[in-house]
Formats: structure tokens, sequence, C-alpha cells
């Protein structure tokens, strides 16, 4: 739909020009009082509301001249078909939803100006040609929209003459517009008030963060359990039956009753085209047998599905736009690892193929992406993420709306909150969380990346793990493991919900305590330089416990590299006394084994554990007969790195 051009030295229009039939999108042209440019059937576009999608032109007639109207369109026809060269340099595909806003916010713009001129005289009705610097200035000072998107650009870019040229040739006006490139550099933009309480709301605070995913957890795991279903993720931490229920009730059996409840209800209003429940005979049955009524049933049910929806986001980290592709048969096994297909929208063209992007799945992924699938086995909807509940007189299939999503985090919030420490009632009596702990799919996404941060996990891996690329290795066909499934990252995070001091002690005694084993490339310098410290500080006075309290006030010295701690010196001398290049993987995979800069604590072995455990897994595999040479080295060195952790001295290199 939009062309992208080449950088040019000087600027030009295409010959493309805007006559009364000439095609916007595939649903209007130029003259039509509104641009559509929504396309039917792409799943792109899910997440922007239809009215993110159109320029309402007629909508504005009352507020602007009709010449100042046709100028802006003529300006949008220009700006579709020149991205790229209008701004003197190469951009992005420009996505339907932002040019819709840019416009949208310029003619709210522009009515705002000529709101201020008719205040002071009414019958105001001059051009646009007719504001200078000293209006755009008046306009923006009392402009009160959250977003001025664009605004600066299209002032920019109507002080092009070629772009004057077609706007002149079109309205029929001989004038310039008064205001010049300098002029607008000038300009004051409003500012947008930040929100001290928003700005403090992007993380979730850590004990909310512990309640969430302990609940969240416990509400998937007694579920699961109850229902009799197979669970793949360790709940060591739950302890409790959190599933609101009768004890005696068969969950099994009471989740297919009202499986068949649903699908009865919903035969039969497809049947009659009318939204009305037929099964009062089957609730009454339901009740009788369970003793339990079915929509406290449902509510119970609805409850878990959020729990689920939330672990998902908390644990893949995916956007919006993102989860709402996610569809019942999205999770799926390559290569031996689990993941979460869907696709990613952010950044990409409109126009490509769906479906062909991976989220990393770790077992409570899994298992919450189970409960969802099991609730759609009675909606009968594609989405894991839906907007509505059935296939019900042919209601069109589309996931949940933004606030829709985040609508539904709130309400889980609000049923765990029994002492309503992070929810209460307003003055209608309605139970609402207070702003400083509302939830969003935003924010959780800021929280997943700020728990990498807190758990040592360093910035690029934080960053592969976010763009959610899943990357084969090039002869091996290995995944290249840098995100939540490498090692132990994801149940150590999972574990561990809040960072405690207790952690960083622990992580600074398997490091510098003078008894701790040490394995890595870089381990013999390491110890030789920590018994050196120790040893100076001992003579000074000091004891081993009191060393060590001096370390916990200090920051590591380390980059964490998933398998050990990189010292960042990079290049380094060999034994014969040359330099050389650290052994590196690739990508974010560091070789700490093997690499001089590198040291592998006790703290690690979990990861060593995991990265044999894998490694074993791929090499039982016949079909990775073309990689046994290269998993048989690297299970021999983990054995070995392990062995290493496990004895009782300091034995150095791996």
């Amino acid at each position: 739909m939009f062309v992208r051009k080449e950088k040019l030295n000087t600027i030009t229009i295409s010959n493309v020009t805007p006559e009364l039939n000439s095609p916007i999108s595939s649903k209007s042209n130029f003259s039509d009082g509104v641009w559509d440019f929504s396309i039917d059937g792409n799943e792109r576009q899910n997440s922007v509301g239809d009215s993110k999608l159109r320029i309402e032109w007629d909508r504005f007639s009352d507020r602007i001249p009709d010449s100042s109207i046709k100028a802006v369109k003529v300006l949008a026809f220009i700006y579709i078909h020149n991205v790229g060269s209008l701004g003197g340099r190469v951009k992005k595909m420009m996505k339907p939803q932002t040019l819709c806003l840019k416009f949208e916010n310029l003619l709210n713009f522009f009515s705002r100006i000529y709101s201020l001129k008719r205040a002071k005289n009414p019958d105001y009705e001059c051009h646009l040609f007719d504001f200078d610097a000293r209006d755009l200035q008046l306009g923006l000072d009392h402009y009160k929209r959250q977003s001025v998107m664009g605004l600066r650009e299209l002032f920019s870019i109507l002080t092009i003459e070629a772009v004057q040229y077609e706007i002149h040739r079109k309205v029929g006006c001989n004038s310039f517009f008064a205001w010049t490139a300098a002029d607008v550099k000038k300009l004051s933009m409003p500012l947008k008030k930040a929100s001290k309480e928003s700005a403090r709301a992007m993380v979730i605070q850590e004990e909310l963060l512990q309640i969430l995913i302990i609940n969240a957890s416990s509400d998937v795991y007694w579920f699961l359990k109850r229902l009799g279903a197979n669970i793949v993720g360790t709940y060591d931490f739950v302890n409790k039956n959190t599933l609101r229920v009768p004890e005696a009730l068969d969950v099994e059996e009471a989740f297919e009753d009202y499986r068949q409840i649903r699908l009865a209800s919903i035969d039969q209003m497809v049947k009659s085209k009318k939204r009305q429940s037929w099964t009062i005979d089957l609730r009454k049955m339901f009740l009788a047998k369970h003793k339990m009524a079915v929509n406290d049933f449902k509510r119970e049910l609805e409850r878990v599905q959020s729990a689920a929806k939330y672990l998902v986001m908390q644990f893949t980290g995916a956007r919006y736009s993102e989860i709402i592709t996610f569809k019942k048969d999205a999770l799926c096994l390559k290569d031996g690892n689990f993941f979460v297909k869907g696709t990613i929208v952010k950044g990409k063209n409109e126009r490509l193929t769906v479906g062909n992007d991976y989220w990393v799945a770790i077992p409570i992924v899994r298992d919450a992406i189970k409960v969802l699938e099991l609730i759609t086995s009675y909606t009968l909807h594609d989405y894991l993420f839906a907007s509505n509940h059935g296939k019900v007189l042919q209601v069109k299939h589309l996931p949940s709306s933004d606030t829709g999503v985040n609508d539904n985090l709130n309400r889980y919030l609000i049923s765990i909150d029994r002492d309503r420490k992070y929810s209460g009632a307003k003055g209608d009596g309605r139970i609402s969380v207070y702003p400083a702990y509302l939830l969003s799919s935003h924010r959780i996404r800021h929280t997943l990346a700020n728990q990498f941060h807190k758990h040592r996990i360093g910035l690029l891996v934080t960053s592969y793990h976010f763009k959610h690329a899943y990357f084969a290795a090039r002869f091996y066909k290995i995944p290249n493991e840098v995100t939540l499934g490498y090692g132990n990252i994801g149940q150590e995070i999972f574990n561990s919900a809040t960072y405690a001091e207790e952690v960083k002690k622990q992580l600074i005694e398997s490091i510098y305590s003078p008894d701790a084993p040490i394995a890595g490339g870089g381990a013999a310098n390491f110890i030789q330089t920590r018994d050196a410290f120790f040893n100076g500080e001992i003579m000074a006075g000091g004891t081993p416990s009191v060393i060590l309290k001096r370390l916990y006030r200090r920051n590591l010295p380390f980059a964490d590299v998933m398998l050990g701690y990189c010292g960042g010196k990079d290049n380094y001398l060999n034994d014969s006394g040359t330099m050389e290049e650290p052994p590196c993987i690739g990508q974010c995979k560091c070789n700490p084994s093997r690499c001089k800069n590198a040291i592998i604590p006790k703290s690690k072995e979990p990861h060593w554990k995991s990265y044999l455990k894998n490694n074993e897994k791929l090499r039982a595999d016949p079909e990775m007969t073309h990689a046994y040479d290269f998993l048989d080295f690297h299970i021999k060195e983990a054995k070995a790195v392990l062995q290493i952790l496990n004895s009782k001295s300091t034995i150095t290199g791996a």
C-alpha cells in the first residue's frame, strides 16, 4: 500500500497525482469523505480498532473550511505515495494506524486554531495559507490532546516547494504557506505531563509480583491436578489448594458436564439465531449432581483462565499485539524445545505471512496454555486471548482488545486480593485496583525485563528474549538457547519472584569464599587473586566473615553470561605469550569453561546440570546423528565442570 522511496538530494513528488478516483487503499479513493485502510481478514490488524484505521474527513467539515480540508487531503495523498523521500531520509514502511493518527492530529490541530480565531471573529474562514508561525505556536499552546505525534514533521513537509505546488494545483490557491522550515524548528511543542504514579508503575512491585505468580501458578496447578491432566511445570512453592470448588467435587466430570451445557447452548442459539439459553434443565441437573451452581463453576473457570493468561504474558514477555495472535495450536516442539507460535506485529509489514514467530515456552507457560486450550473446547474460539465467549449468531471471532486484556488482569488481581491491600471500594461500592497497582500487558513485559536484570541476566540475553527470535545453529540444527529456556534461567526467575539480599549474599559467597570451588578458563588466575586478597585482609586484622560482609555491599565486577561470569577483558595472553580471542560459541553464548576471562562458581551448578541434561536428550535423539560429535564434546565438558563444582577443594580449570 505504501511505497518506499530512495533518499533524494532534492524533493520530488511521484508521478501519481491526486485525482477524484485516485486509489488511497483497496477500499477508498481520494474523493471519499472517509479513507479506510483496513484489510479484511488481516490478523496483523487485530490489535488495532477499526476507528484507528480510518481518516474521517467529513467529521471536520463543520470546523475547518472545505478548501483547508482539501489541502490536508492532498498532503496526505502525497505523504502516502512518497514515504521515505519527504523527510529527506529513508523511513520504515508507514503503518496505516500511524498514518491515520498523524493526520487526525493535524486536523484536530488546525480545527483548534480555527476555533481560537473564531472566538474573536465568528466569520473567520481563511485558508491554511494565511496561518503563520505565530498561529502555529498559538495552536500548540492551546493543544490539550495527549498525542502531538507527527505535527512537527507535517509542518516541515508543508514548507517544501514541490508539496506546496501540488496543493496549489489541486486547491486553486496561488500563495505559499507563511511559515518556513526555520520557523518549524523554533516551535515549542506541548509537553505531555508525566504521571509520577504511572512512572513508578512501569514495573510491578516485588511483593505484588510474588503474590501474582504464586496465586496464578497455584490456580493453574490445582485446576490441572483436580482435572487429572498431565502437569509439566515444577510447583515446589504451591502448598495450598486454591481451587474454590467443593473438595468432593469430581472436577474432571464437572468440567465435561459444563462443557456439554455450553455446547448445547451454542447449538441452540445458532439454530434459532437468538441470544438465549435453552439449558435450564441441564443446569438444574448440574446443581443436583455436583452440589454447585453452573454460574459458580463458570466463575471459577474464568478465574483460572485469567491466571493462565497472566502466566503466559509474564513468562513470554510478549506484547499485547503478539499475545492476541496465540491460537489453540500455538504450542509446538522444535528440535527438542517447546515454543509458542505467533506473530510479531511491531515493526513488520502489514501483509507479511502470520504465525512464523516463536517465544520460548518454559514448563509453566505450557501448563497455562493447556488451560487456555481446554477453555476453547467449549467457547469454540480460535484465539487463546478471546474477546467473545462462543461461536454465536455468526459473531466474528476476534482476539481481546487491549482494554479487555488489561481489565481481565485487574479483575484477577481483585479476586485474589482478599485483604484489599491492592484494591478497594469506590464511592459507588464497586471494587477496583488502586492506580499504583493497575496491571497491563505492557507493564508485565517491563516487569519481566526487570527480573532479567535483577537476576543478573546480561543485556544481550535480555534483548534476544524480547525479540522472541528462534535461531537454529547453522550446521548442527541445535537451538541457540539465549532466552528463558537457556540453562536454568526460567526456573531461577520463576522460583525467586523477589530478588532478596539473601540471593546476592549466596552469590558473593559462592564466588569469594576462600574455599569455594571455581571452574572455568579464568579460574586459576581468579583463585590466585582471591587468595592474595584474603591473605592481605586477614593480615590486616580481618576475619573471613567480616571480609565477606564488606563484599556484600559491592557490585559484582562480572557480567552474567548464563553458564558463568565474564570479567570483560576481551582478548587475553595465552600460555605462549600471544594475544588470543575468547572462545565464544557465538551470539550470546559464551564458553566460560574455556575462556580465561570467565569463571564458573558453585551458584551456576543448576545451569550446567540443565545444560548437560539438554545435550544428553539431544544425543539420545536418532535424528541428531549429524551432531553426535558436537554433542559428545559438550556433554564431556559439562560433566568436567560439574565434577569441579562438586569437589571439596578449589580445583581449577574445566
